[in-house]
């Protein structure tokens, strides 16, 4: 069912019964004016029970348009270093645009180059984030790129560049600002591995170190998420071979979890899909954590898997933080697949 969005409700008939709930989803901080009401309501042909629930309203302020936008298969959005507004890195298979908009919309710029911008625009850009206090994390398929979030005569400073030889390309990144760890999937000597990298960010000069030693891929790597499951880091990669991986983040670097094939019933996809390897590759990967049933159980999370051929693909990972393996991952963590 489609919601609708009006600021009142039309009522063709008496209203028997009404009901306020508060979600369980709301944080105590945002309780107020959260509520839901749940309504009897002639709304239909043979009367309705109309779910009614307000929030913000969004309103278009700067309507822009650029040349480049219709190849755009990407887009990050940074602060700038003084809280005046936002940069918009759009990313294109072969380059990379940067737009900076101030906070009121009054003022676009959208003309940077090597000669006003760290930001590496001749390539394509696979990830970019923050790391630490002020520093920003350019990946590109051939380096790694370190930038200053201070925005003065050049957006983006560049502080530091780490080049991958020129037999490595990297296929996926991901980055944790907190700990200012970044996980690399790359291509070398006809394989393919993951690679766990510690940005120094405080230190001075900044500085890129490599954690532990590179761990095999089944396959090239399409997506990488760095998430963290009852309070400890963990990487998940997907792969053309219709894999997951799982790596556990530990002080000597990347450890193997566990390894988990995508199964795809063939009713459920074209034959189409099957025969070119489509319905299996994961494009993307999303981690929802499920509420437990109670205090001890054990947590329980739910990793949504966004398939080549349009599917969606949920699997339920489970994780008991009891059974921990020393110098392994921090407790028995299985995956079982739910669609």
């Amino acid at each position: 069912m489609t919601p609708e969005y009006f600021e009142s409700i039309d009522n063709w008939s008496p209203i028997v019964d009404l009901m306020i709930d508060s979600p369980w989803r709301a944080s105590p901080a945002h309780d107020e004016g959260r509520h839901e009401i749940f309504t009897t309501s002639g709304r239909a042909p043979y009367g309705a029970i109309s779910h009614l629930r307000h929030g913000f309203n969004a309103r278009l302020r700067l309507t822009f348009e650029h040349e480049d936008l219709d190849s755009v298969t990407t887009l990050f959005v940074l602060p700038d270093g003084d809280g005046n507004g936002v940069f918009f890195v759009l990313c294109n298979p072969v380059h990379t645009n940067l737009i900076y908009i101030t906070d009121d919309g009054s003022d676009v710029r959208p003309n940077y180059d090597e000669t006003n911008c760290g930001v590496d625009l001749e390539k394509e850009t696979i990830t970019i984030g923050l790391i630490g206090t002020n520093k920003v994390v350019q990946v590109t398929r051939s380096a790694i790129i370190i930038m200053n979030q201070e925005y003065e005569d050049i957006a983006m400073p560049r502080q530091l560049t780490k080049a991958l030889p020129p037999d490595v390309v990297m296929s996926a990144a991901a980055m944790d600002r907190d700990s200012g760890l970044l996980v690399a999937a790359i291509s070398k000597d006809n394989g393919n591995y993951v690679q766990l990298e510690q940005i120094l960010a405080d230190d001075t000069p900044t500085k890129i170190v490599s954690k532990g030693e590179a761990q095999i891929l089944s396959s090239e790597a399409t997506c990488v998420v760095m998430h963290r499951l009852h309070g400890s880091l963990y990487v998940f990669v997907g792969t053309t071979a219709g894999t997951l991986q799982l790596f556990h983040v530990n002080d000597e670097g990347l450890v193997p979890v566990l390894e988990h094939p995508i199964a795809i019933k063939e009713r459920e996809v074209s034959a189409t899909a099957l025969s070119a390897g489509l319905a299996v590759v994961c494009e993307s990967i999303a981690i929802i954590r499920i509420p437990p049933e109670s205090a001890s159980a054990a947590p329980e999370y739910a990793l949504l898997c966004g398939l080549r051929n349009g599917c969606l693909y949920a699997v339920q990972v489970e994780f008991d933080p009891n059974e921990s393996t020393e110098g392994q991952h921090h407790g028995n963590i299985a995956a079982k697949a739910t669609s």
